[in-house]
């Protein structure tokens, strides 16, 4: 019996846009992977030329003279710059520092090296510190050129510093600092001397404080500690805290959390948008404090030396107290009341929050 044969024809594809795309498909798949690939090997050898032929991140950097400036104040401009103030016990100002660059290939790093400079220019006691860059300077990989500038400051000396997209660090300083800063955090720890902020978008942390603190933040926390001898403080979308403060303390803060803890002889001003206050420490022996909140919660646990007059409301919260007055006057959600001889004068009031209150 013969075996009958079986003729196998090709499947034909329809003709529809469908079909027809899948070769143009996997060939743009296939650019996709080919490309995903170069960038993988270019981000591990990102610091490196790339396979030999120079296409990788490349450093260059230039150290910035030691130089010193008999001044009495300082004023430093950045852009992408690091700033670091240090107390030293020098006669006068030292500023050291060092350049960056980057590019594909030594020869670019340079260039975009070479586009930066450190402009010095002293007018009698005064300094004045600018990185300036050639117009038009671009960023390569994600990375500009920058400066980290290093300024030894003698005691009594005032710095003012401002960068954007850069950080201003310090230790140890003898002087009044005015510090500004767009996305970029400052830190300094160690400080003789009133200091002023303005930041943008970025934390502030100073520590071991002894003099005033003046603040405007907007997006961004602020934490001090020290011996803080009065503060005004306007926040936007930040944290507040504060420790070891003393004397008049105005805050007035737009959607954040308010901490003052270890008060001491304080006076307080206070008004919030939108966050919980936290209050710890002892109120002056006299003068008139105020604290209001529109939603959000007050915990409160204050003395004064000769007592406090004291008044606490909420419109829509709870109110709990252990406070030992004289002269109660209770209701739901209001108490008053004096301890002490109530020399000292204290109003809490929130609108959408609770009230918490100890002795």
């Amino acid at each position: 019996m013969m075996a009958m044969e079986t003729e196998t024809r090709p499947v034909d594809t329809p003709n529809e846009p469908y079909y027809r795309g899948g070769n143009q498909t996997r060939r743009w798949g296939g650019l996709l992977v080919l490309a995903g690939v170069i960038w993988l090997v270019f981000a591990l050898v990102g610091r490196g030329p790339l396979f030999g032929f120079g296409f990788g991140t490349t450093e260059r950097s230039a150290v910035i003279p030691a130089a010193t400036y008999d001044v009495t104040a300082v004023r430093v401009i950045g852009v992408n710059d690091n700033i670091r103030l240090i107390g030293w016990s020098g006669e006068a100002v030292q500023l050291t520092g060092t350049r960056y660059g980057y590019g594909w290939n030594a020869g670019a790093a340079g260039d975009a090296l070479e586009a930066i400079d450190v402009v010095v220019k002293q007018d009698g006691d005064q300094l004045l510190i600018e990185v300036q860059r050639e117009p038009g300077l671009q960023m390569f990989a994600g990375r500009s050129p920058y400066a980290v500038l290093e300024l030894s400051v003698p005691a009594g000396v005032a710095v003012s510093a401002s960068t954007v997209n850069g950080e201003i660090s310090g230790e140890n300083v003898r002087g009044d600092l005015q510090l500004e800063s767009i996305n970029g955090e400052i830190e300094v720890d160690g400080i003789i001397g009133n200091v002023s902020l303005n930041t943008t978008n970025g934390d502030v942390e100073l520590s071991a404080l002894r003099g005033a603190l003046t603040s405007e933040t907007i997006s961004g926390d602020l934490s001090a500690s020290g011996d803080i001898r009065g503060a005004q403080i306007a926040t936007v979308n930040g944290t507040v805290e504060l420790q070891g403060a003393s004397g008049t303390i105005e805050i007035n803060s737009i959607n954040g959390d308010i901490v003052l803890e270890d008060l001491h002889d304080a006076v307080l001003n206070i008004e919030s948008t939108n966050g919980d206050i936290v209050l710890e420490g002892s109120l002056a022996r006299t003068g008139e404090s105020g604290v209001s909140n529109i939603s959000g919660d007050i915990e409160a646990e204050l003395s004064a030396p000769d007592g406090i007059t004291f008044a606490a409301s909420t419109v829509s919260g709870e109110l709990q107290s252990d406070l030992e007055l004289r002269e109660r006057n209770e209701g739901r959600r209001a108490l008053s009341g004096v301890i002490g001889e109530g020399a000292a004068t204290l109003r809490l009031n929130t609108t959408s929050g609770d009230i918490s209150l100890a002795e």
